[in-house]
């Protein structure tokens, strides 16, 4: 898990894709690195893509970048997926990622073990 002040690297992030693991149907929503894993919680259920497309609204909200930069690269049926963010640098997109869970790790870490 990544604390807070923690700089530990995004796993998989390389020429503004890197990949995640989805959680639909939680009651809470947010981002969380967990044994070296980007997993990301999503209120919406994993059917007929509208938990793909809360993804990458979520992303850009939380990344404070404009939706149109975000894609799905692999993984739209899977719970594992590989996101392109386009125009972006790599270092940009992890420092935002790393703000991003250390704004919900402050909230409290909602991931547990499993699943």
């Amino acid at each position: 898990m990544l604390s807070p002040g923690t700089r530990e690297e995004i796993p998989g992030l390389k020429n503004g894709f890197f990949r995640l693991k989805t959680r639909p149907g939680r009651k809470k929503e947010g981002i969380f690195l967990r044994e070296g894993v980007l997993v990301v919680d999503l209120s919406e259920a994993a059917r007929e893509g509208r938990a793909n497309d809360r993804l990458l609204r979520n992303l850009s909200d939380w990344l404070e970048i404009p939706l149109s930069r975000f894609r799905i690269e692999k993984g739209h049926q899977s719970r594992f997926k590989t996101v392109c963010l386009s125009g972006i640098p790599d270092a940009d997109i992890r420092e935002r990622l790393q703000r991003a869970i250390g704004r919900f790790l402050e909230q409290g870490d909602p991931v547990k073990s499993g699943s």
